[in-house]
């Protein structure tokens, strides 16, 4: 979900674009916390700052990295351990510059001269300005895969958030996960560790957390940070009846001056975007009145709450493709736009004109996809901390594969895009007895697509009843400006039903992370440790989600070969056993071995598929595919598997377009080398 394009100079800086700074401290020696251990996040922690860092000179042509071995694209890369030094000469007696621990450089050459192994590093891929390491100052980092602390709000307790727990090897992680007492075990390591780290002490010798997650949310996005995964086991657990993915992470993050006793002083309040977006197709008009009057009495409440400056709203309705039915007069129309402060006067008057189409659409799906995009597409978001799309509509939505369909993606991967970007969508839908045979359909992409992190953010209202509908945006429209109006959501009272409290855990995430930008949170200064994806004491619970840092030149790769493989599809639909054969016609330069490929030698669809997908642990859908597999999954399957690879294409493209989200890990660095964290779900 692209955000408009009026970024400037200085917020593209902030968010990632600009060099990194350099200028770091040693990591914290033994168990104890440290000042300020957790705060204080800068873009590019890890930063390659080689370069003007160290004024060595270095050869005056640009080169390539050395390959990983059995590689053709991709390119070794290393780790610095704590106290690694370099030289400009490989030559120990020469005087070194300490460099940050585990900072991220290219290999571009290793010897070994008196017994003694170098690696001649790089920060950029050019190889401009080079100097020497000893090679055991190194950690071979393999792969690009980082990991991404998800937001802590629905691991609270009583305690609050319950942070994500680093420890000190596998093996004490091991053992905690096939320990009948796991759950008391440790939960009391944990409270060990916050005492430990509110009260800046150490934690006992028999407790091996090494670090916590800082108790405000880190946001990959507002303020990028490298965890970086050095080691992963994915191990089944016969006494918890399932796969953990153990990880072995390394981190450090830039110093702070000493912290101060003065108060943090907020940049400015915390503001909450509410639109609605409303299907206004024919017979949707009592539904389109009885929101206006929640919005009216909402303004009403407002006036004496003292909310009116941190809540604004904003109203999108949509129909149907008017090229198949003029007659709409639109597919989608904003109403009234989101604004920093909604003036209710004019606000009222807008959203007065809406009135249901005088014509019935072609079918009973309407365009309720290209109505959420119009609504993040409006460019004031960037000034909210928390955002809210609420969908109202009794029908289906046309999505990707569907020729009057305006938005190419399926509800899925454009929720994806959504939690990317801090947004919450929910979803009224109104099941009415004219739509009862659209009404399974509906439910399942309408699930889909107001998924947060956990939760399901999907109101069904039975017979589409009128005064159940009111009673629900009543209430979901409260609770959002209940959660605006207090510092902290737990000061309300108790969730009446699950619904409220889903939709609590939703505002709880969104305020997490609003302290963390505010604070300056980051992630925990660690030297090595192990960490499980799921949390010990709710194995429901995800604590972290891996990522892999993939170039714009490898998403663009990633773009064309998915374009090629699903064109190939499409034209070979009614011939799908000719699929595999005509593979080697569209592969080109894309192939990890064109000779092979050349010769029809394709086993796989991840034969034409860059290696940067190679290792890394996640299902993928084609990368083991077969042209037995694919011949067996049938015509159903099949077009499945092709509308989703296409739906996954369209996400990269909205990656690729989105400036905001790349991240350069060097001064100066090329377009094509920048990077993003794409989730290992989004891959195809």
């Amino acid at each position: 979900m692209p955000r408009s394009g009026s970024d400037s100079p200085q917020d593209r800086d902030q968010r990632g674009t600009a060099g990194p700074r350099v200028g770091f401290s040693a990591p914290r020696r033994g168990r104890g916390w440290g000042p300020r251990w957790n705060l204080g996040l800068h873009l590019a922690v890890l930063a390659l700052a080689l370069a003007g860092a160290f004024g060595l000179a270095g050869p005056a042509d640009a080169r390539d990295p050395m390959l990983i071995e059995g590689k053709r694209t991709l390119f070794q890369r290393v780790l610095m351990r704590p106290g690694a030094e370099l030289r400009a000469q490989p030559n120990l007696a020469e005087a070194g510059t300490t460099v940050e621990p585990f900072s991220v450089y290219y290999v571009f050459d290793r010897r070994n001269i008196g017994g003694q192994e170098w690696v001649e590093v790089g920060a950029d891929r050019e190889g401009t300005r080079t100097a020497f390491v000893p090679t055991p100052a190194t950690i071979d980092w393999k792969h690009s895969m980082i990991l991404a602390f998800t937001n802590p709000a629905p691991r609270s307790g009583p305690d609050g958030p319950r942070p994500a727990m680093i420890l000190d090897t596998k093996e004490s992680l091991v053992d905690l996960l096939n320990d009948e007492a796991m759950v008391p075990k440790s939960e009391a390591w944990r409270r060990e560790a916050i005492q430990a780290r509110a009260n800046d002490t150490t934690v006992p010798d028999t407790n091996p957390i090494v670090a916590l997650e800082p108790p405000e949310y880190v946001d990959l996005q507002e303020n990028f940070y490298l965890l970086p995964v050095l080691d992963y086991e994915d191990t089944l657990f016969r006494s918890l009846r399932r796969k953990v993915l153990l990880m072995q992470v390394a981190s450090v993050t830039k110093k702070d001056p000493p912290a101060t006793n003065a108060p943090i002083t907020p940049a400015g309040p915390f503001r909450v975007g509410i639109v609605f977006v409303i299907d206004a197709s024919a017979s949707m008009n009592p539904y389109i009145e009885r929101t206006r009057q929640t919005i009216r009495a909402v303004f009403q409440r407002m006036q004496s709450a003292d909310i009116k400056a941190e809540v604004s709203f904003g109203m999108v309705a949509f129909r149907d493709n008017i090229n198949a039915v003029p007659g709409l007069e639109y597919t989608t129309r904003i109403v009234a736009p989101l604004e920093l402060e909604t003036n209710p006067t004019q606000f009222l008057r807008r959203i007065q004109t809406l009135n249901e189409a005088p014509v019935s659409s072609q079918g009973f799906m309407e365009d309720a996809l290209g109505g959420i995009d119009a609504a993040h597409n409006m460019p004031a978001w960037r000034d909210f901390n928390a955002r809210y799309l609420v969908l109202i509509t009794d029908a289906s939505t046309r999505a990707l594969g569907d020729p009057l369909a305006s938005v190419n993606i399926l509800p899925e991967h454009l929720n994806q895009q959504a939690q990317e970007e801090g947004f919450a969508i929910l979803t009224l839908h109104l099941k009415t007895a004219a739509g009862v045979n659209d009404h399974a359909v509906a439910e399942q992409q309408y699930r889909a697509l107001s998924r947060f992190q956990d939760r399901v953010l999907y109101y069904p209202i039975e017979n589409g009843d009128v005064t159940t509908f009111g009673r629900t945006v009543d209430t979901v429209t409260a609770d959002l400006l209940d959660m605006a109006r207090t510092a902290i959501d737990d000061s309300l009272p108790p969730a009446a039903t699950p619904e409220q409290e889903a939709l609590r855990q939703v505002g709880r995430a969104m305020r997490l992370a609003y302290l963390g930008r505010q604070r300056g949170t980051r992630v925990p200064d660690v030297t090595q440790g192990w960490l499980a994806h799921l949390d010990p004491q709710d194995l429901r619970q995800a604590v972290v989600e891996p990522r892999v840092l993939l170039t714009r030149n490898q998403l663009n790769d990633l773009k064309t070969t998915i374009d090629r493989l699903t064109t190939l599809a499409r034209t070979n639909r009614l011939r799908p056993a000719e699929f595999f054969g005509r593979l080697q016609s569209v592969a080109g330069n894309m192939v990890r071995d064109p000779e092979r490929i050349a010769q029809g030698q394709i086993e796989s669809l991840g034969d034409v598929v860059g290696e940067y997908l190679d290792d890394l642990p996640y299902e993928s859908e084609i990368m083991g595919l077969t042209e037995r597999d694919f011949l067996s999954m049938g015509p159903v399957g099949q077009l499945n598997l092709l509308r989703n690879l296409e739906s996954k294409l369209e996400l990269y493209r909205r990656f690729d377009g989105n400036a905001d989200l790349w991240v350069a890990l060097a001064p100066d660095e090329p377009e094509g080398e920048k990077v993003y964290p794409v989730p290992l779900t989004a891959l195809p």
